[in-house]
């Protein structure tokens, strides 16, 4: 198992707003999305499962993510589809440090290629 004991530099806390989720690739391997809700920060692969539609662009209300594409709904926090119990979206553990924001134990094995 390759876990990254360093934490990943994503971003300040000034770059991202509720309103304006950050993307960024992820090693090269997976294009991330994360998003504010409130004080929190979640992390996530920038893909839905169904069709690929790009997350970011997607409609978020609580901890709910509705892809524009076809109304999937995702839970932000698990990753969970409320539309289909087999389909997931891969999350990552965020860090604030200061004003910067970070990946946590990140399992390169597991990354969704």
């Amino acid at each position: 198992m390759a876990t990254s004991g360093q934490p990943y530099y994503i971003c300040s806390i000034s770059d991202i707003s509720p309103e304006k989720p950050y993307v960024f690739n992820l090693k090269d391997k997976i294009e991330i999305v994360v998003f504010q809700l409130k004080n929190n920060y979640f992390a996530l692969e920038n893909r839905c499962p169904h069709a690929g539609a790009k997350l970011n662009e997607g409609i978020l209300e609580d901890n709910i993510l509705t892809c524009i594409w076809h109304g999937w709904k995702f839970d932000i926090e698990s990753g969970q589809c409320l539309n289909e119990y087999w389909a997931k979206i891969q999350t990552f553990s965020v860090i604030l440090q200061g004003e910067e924001l970070y990946l946590h134990n990140i399992d390169e094995d597991k990354l969704f290629l």
